[in-house]
């Protein structure tokens, strides 16, 4: 796979204070694909960062192989329940405490925007929202920063 989008994760990898990052096989990224997206490619920025380090990413993110779909089918159900509709594909990249999660949706283009979640009140928004923008303004921006935060040893 050529990096477009996360080069800067591609560069710094072997510099990241965490385990060393394991990619997930392009077999594992179909996989993925196959359950949330119904095998569709996903954006091509989010393919990138399971290339690089789906297994391990040693970001201060919660994503890996075996998290991100649960976490995603999850989310999916959950909200509702909220009284927000999920209709569209989604896959979660970051959780906390399995009630806020950070996502991106599957269909808006190669570096979508990450949304913010939360499936208890408790964890809405200081506005009270239950689905917000966090500050970064694309998917890329968001895991540049991690990287950054990464190489410094700072994050989770």
């Amino acid at each position: 796979m050529i990096i477009e989008y996360l080069k800067s994760y591609e560069e710094k990898k072997e510099k990241l204070k965490k385990a060393p990052v394991r990619p997930c096989t392009l077999e594992e990224i179909q996989e993925i694909r196959d359950l949330l997206n119904e095998g569709n490619p996903m954006p091509k920025a989010f393919e990138e960062l399971l290339f690089i380090g789906g297994r391990y990413t040693a970001l201060p993110l919660d994503i890996e192989f075996r998290t991100i779909k649960g976490w995603s089918v999850y989310v999916k159900e959950e909200m509702p329940k909220r009284g927000v509709k999920m209709d569209r594909p989604i896959a979660v990249f970051h959780q906390h405490e399995g009630c806020c999660f950070v996502f991106i949706y599957l269909d808006e283009g190669d570096n979508p925007s990450p949304w913010i979640c939360s499936t208890d009140s408790e964890f809405d928004s200081d506005e009270g929202e239950k689905v917000w923008k966090p500050p970064f303004k694309t998917f890329k921006e968001n895991i540049d920063d991690m990287v950054e935060l990464a190489v410094l040893g700072l994050g989770l």
